[in-house]
């Protein structure tokens, strides 16, 4: 028997003690239907019952009354259980007034007095919010709840060692125990307030819940970069948290907030690379970023378009991707000028060019490789005197035999591989 199970044990063992689960509906599939699968008669309220969110009820979280040797208790503490499913909480109340507390929090008020559904279940708010809580506010927090074992294993590796150094860190110390476990400073046997919402944020309750919702975010936004480009995952921790914090605070600049849209704001700026020239960044930024004519979206797909379309980066001689997906689109479709970026005639065939330039760019090793030989072959026609490269136009007729030959040295390594 572990010691946290032990830990657990001894705590019902007082015949005053009752144990409970609270499980997370919308993490833990089919929950409902498992409960009754494990147990014969299990004692369970659905904490959206008679709500407005009764019609949402095989999401709701539920809170289940268990016992030491409890098979939901062995199915919430399995190992391979989803990190975040919930939480066990102990209390000498019955389930009749506890699930009423508990439903009572259903709601609650920001510092600015906007109402949200409170997730009192998610270890990721639970545990920031009572670690930025003061001892009246755990303990209005925690009402008739004694103690509370909060799972903490489901923080990912990825961003532990940074997020330790920060000031805001809301676990501080905790991060390396599997559970954190909570004592309420002074337990509440009393009434709870009749008004809903009743429980409203302090603006440090807030500071903590946002600080690690920003945790969250940043660590989706590091897992969509590495899934998308595998640069990312040459980075170390720090650097890779210091450049999402960057463009996150850039983000805000941008009136940029989405998520996703950050990561892509992320990835095709790092497209550009470091060497785009100041002056056309800030013209970019001018006319695209701090433009309010448009939407978070637009202002990305506008940024992609221009780095696939128009974008050259300064000291390489042309982007082979561009150049091959410009030589498809002339032989299949006898396109005889350069897309333009915005316009909207050229709307069907950007979408045709921006799909295959997607699609080749992901073999960026092979085309460098393949710009070298083509240099190589031609150096008396593409190299001047100086050594330097000779750029190659994308649709100007002097360079058609040059496109010809990279398109045809790009298809047989691609049959080949």
């Amino acid at each position: 028997m572990s010691a946290f199970n032990s830990q657990l044990n001894q705590y019902v063992e007082d015949r005053q003690h009752h144990l409970y689960a609270l499980i997370d509906g919308a993490i833990v599939d089919d929950l409902m239907p498992t409960l009754f699968t494990l147990e014969d008669d299990p004692a369970v309220f659905p904490v959206f019952i008679d709500t407005p969110l009764n019609g949402c009820l095989h999401l709701s979280p539920c809170l289940i009354e268990l016992t030491a040797d409890s098979k939901i208790l062995n199915f919430v503490l399995d190992e391979n259980r989803e990190a975040y499913w919930g939480l066990l909480l102990g209390s000498t109340q019955a389930m009749e007034p506890l699930s009423n507390y508990i439903q009572s929090l259903l709601y609650v008020k920001t510092p600015l007095a906007e109402q949200l559904v409170f997730r009192y279940q998610d270890p990721r708010v639970i545990n920031p919010l009572l670690n930025a809580s003061t001892s009246n506010e755990q303990a209005k927090l925690l009402g008739p709840i004694d103690r509370l074992w909060v799972p903490n294993h489901y923080r990912p590796e990825l961003f532990r060692e940074t997020r330790s150094k920060e000031t805001h860190d809301v676990i501080k110390d905790e991060l390396e125990r599997e559970w954190v476990t909570w004592q309420n400073p002074q337990t509440w046997h009393g009434q709870f307030p009749e008004e809903s919402p009743w429980f409203e944020f302090s603006a440090k309750q807030w500071e903590g819940i946002m600080a690690e919702h920003k945790h969250k975010v940043e660590e989706a936004i590091a897992l969509y970069l590495m899934d998308e480009n595998p640069a990312f995952k040459k980075l170390k921790p720090q650097q890779l948290h210091d450049t999402i914090r960057y463009w996150c605070d850039k983000s805000d600049d941008y009136n940029i907030s989405k998520t996703k849209q950050v990561a892509r704001l992320i990835l095709v700026v790092t497209e550009f690379g470091p060497d785009i020239p100041k002056r056309e960044w800030m013209k970019l930024e001018q006319d695209i970023l701090f433009n309010t004519d448009f939407s978070e979206h637009e202002k990305i797909q506008r940024l992609e378009k221009y780095n696939a379309l128009v974008y050259e980066k300064p000291g390489e001689p042309f982007n082979p991707a561009r150049c091959i997906a410009y030589q498809q689109l002339y032989k299949d479709y006898g396109l005889n000028h350069i897309i333009d970026p915005f316009n909207y005639e050229d709307r069907l065939i950007r979408v045709e060019f921006i799909e295959r330039y997607n699609d080749i760019k992901l073999d960026k090793p092979l085309l460098q490789d393949l710009v070298s030989k083509l240099y190589e072959q031609n150096s008396g026609m593409l190299v001047d005197q100086d050594k330097n490269l000779i750029p190659l136009s994308y649709i100007d007729n002097k360079d058609a035999a040059y496109r010809a030959q990279l398109l045809t040295m790009y298809q047989a390594q691609k049959q080949n591989s």
